[in-house]
C-alpha cells in the first residue's frame, strides 16, 4: 500500500504542481486541491521554434549557466566525459556543435538552459583536461547555445511571475528535489550547483541498457529514478552490477507501479526464466557500451 501511495502521489505531485501554478508545491503535497483527473498522466512535448545557434569558446565556458532542476545522474556524466576525451580535435568540434544547449532567456538576462544539463557539466569538469591535451588550440573548441522562442512573446521582458508561469506551464523545469518540492527560485544557479542523486544515475544506466524505451516525455528518467527507489532498498549507493541487475529486473517486471511510467516494455507473463535472460541481455549491452566500468563509479 505504501508503494502504491508513493507512485500515485508522485505523478499526482509532479502534474499538478507544474500545471496549476496559482497552488504551491506545499498546498499540492498537503492535498488542498482536488486534480485526480491528472493521475498517471505525464507532461506532454510541446514543439517550439529555435533561434539561430550562438557559440563560446570552451575557454570562457564557465558554470555560471542557470539550470531548471535541481538533481543529476553521475553515469550520465561520466559516459559523455569517456566520449569527450575520446575524440580528435576536429572531431570533437563537431560532436560539440551537433549539441547545442537550448534555453530560455529570463529578464534577469540569464540563459535558463532546458536540456543537456549533463553534457554541460560534462564540458565545464573537462575544460582543464581538454587544455592539457590541446593546448593553446582549445580556444578554438566553441560550446553552441541555442534560444527557445515563443510566437509574439519576448521571454526577456516577461515579470518574474509571468516568466515562472511560462516555464513551468511548458514542462521546461523540474522542481523535485529528492524527497521534496522546491519553489522555482531556489534552482540552482550554476551548472555545479546541480546536486547528484543515486537513483537518477541508477535509472539512466537501465535504460541505456534497454530495459525501458527512451522517450520524448520530459522528466521521463526522473520518473523511473523515484520509481526505482520506491521498489530497491539499496544502502551503498554503488553502481555494481548486482544494483543494476535488481534495477533492470525491477523495471522489466510488470507492476502497478512501473506499467504505466514512459518507456516501459515489459509484461506481466514472463517467467522466471525469461526474466533471468532479458536482464542477462541488458546487462550484457551494457558491458559493450562500457558503461558497467566507468572511472568514477
Amino acid at each position: 500500500m505504501f508503494r502504491i501511495c508513493f507512485i500515485l502521489s508522485l505523478i499526482l505531485v509532479v502534474s499538478c504542481s507544474q500545471l496549476n501554478l496559482e497552488r504551491s508545491p506545499t498546498s499540492v503535497v498537503s492535498g488542498d486541491f482536488s486534480c485526480a483527473e491528472l493521475v498517471l498522466q505525464f507532461p506532454y512535448v510541446r514543439q517550439y521554434d529555435h533561434g539561430d545557434l550562438k557559440q563560446v569558446s570552451i575557454s570562457s565556458f564557465d558554470d555560471h549557466l542557470q539550470v531548471t532542476q535541481f538533481l543529476y545522474g553521475r553515469p550520465g556524466v561520466l559516459s559523455r566525459k569517456k566520449v569527450l576525451m575520446s575524440l580528435s580535435f576536429d572531431d570533437l568540434r563537431a560532436y560539440i556543435k551537433e549539441k547545442p544547449i537550448p534555453y530560455v532567456m529570463g529578464g534577469d538576462g540569464r540563459k535558463y538552459i532546458v536540456d543537456r544539463h549533463h553534457f554541460s557539466l560534462s564540458l565545464f569538469e573537462l575544460k582543464d583536461n581538454l587544455f592539457e591535451k590541446f593546448g593553446e588550440r582549445v580556444t578554438d573548441i566553441e560550446v553552441y547555445f541555442q534560444e527557445i522562442l515563443f510566437e509574439d512573446l519576448d521571454t526577456e521582458l516577461l515579470e518574474r511571475s509571468s516568466f515562472i508561469k511560462l516555464m513551468m506551464e511548458n514542462k521546461l523545469a523540474y522542481l523535485r528535489s529528492g524527497e521534496e518540492f522546491k519553489s522555482f527560485d531556489e534552482l540552482p544557479k550554476s551548472i555545479g550547483g546541480l546536486k547528484e542523486d543515486y537513483y537518477r544515475g541508477l535509472s539512466w544506466l537501465v535504460r541505456k541498457s534497454g530495459a525501458y524505451k527512451k522517450t520524448d516525455t520530459p522528466f521521463a528518467e526522473f520518473y523511473w529514478a523515484d520509481y526505482l527507489k520506491s521498489q530497491l532498498n539499496i544502502t551503498d549507493n554503488q553502481f555494481s552490477k548486482k544494483n543494476i541487475k535488481r534495477a533492470i529486473r525491477a523495471s522489466i517486471i510488470s507492476n502497478e507501479f512501473n506499467s504505466s511510467l514512459p518507456g516501459f516494455r515489459g509484461t506481466n507473463s514472463l517467467s522466471n526464466d525469461e526474466i533471468k535472460e532479458l536482464t542477462k541481455k541488458y546487462m550484457k549491452k551494457l558491458k559493450k557500451k562500457g558503461l558497467l566500468s566507468l572511472k568514477g563509479m
